[in-house]
C-alpha cells in the first residue's frame, strides 16, 4: 500500500514520527507502529483536498490499545 500511495516525501507533523526517511518508509513505519499498538486499528479518510503537489486529509481512526504509550513532554 505504501508504494502505491506515498509520495517521495511526506511532511509529517506527528510527534515521534520517523525523521529523514522517504515517504514510503515513513508511511510503512507509521502503519507498523499503529498495528503494533492496535491490531484492530481502522483508518478512514473522510475528506481530502489535492492542490498541485500538496494533499490535506481529514481521517477518522479507531482501535483498542494493547499497551500504554510512553509519556512524553
Amino acid at each position: 500500500m505504501a508504494e502505491r500511495y506515498a509520495g517521495e516525501v511526506i511532511v509529517e507533523h506527528e510527534y515521534g514520527a520517523l525523521e529523514g526517511a522517504s515517504g514510503v518508509d515513513l508511511l510503512k513505519s507509521q502503519i507498523a507502529e499503529a498495528r503494533g499498538a492496535m491490531p484492530d486499528f481502522v483508518l478512514t479518510v473522510e475528506d481530502m483536498v489535492v492542490d498541485g503537489n500538496k494533499v490535506w486529509r481529514a481521517p477518522w481512526g479507531a482501535g483498542r490499545m494493547l499497551r500504554q504509550a510512553p509519556p512524553w513532554s
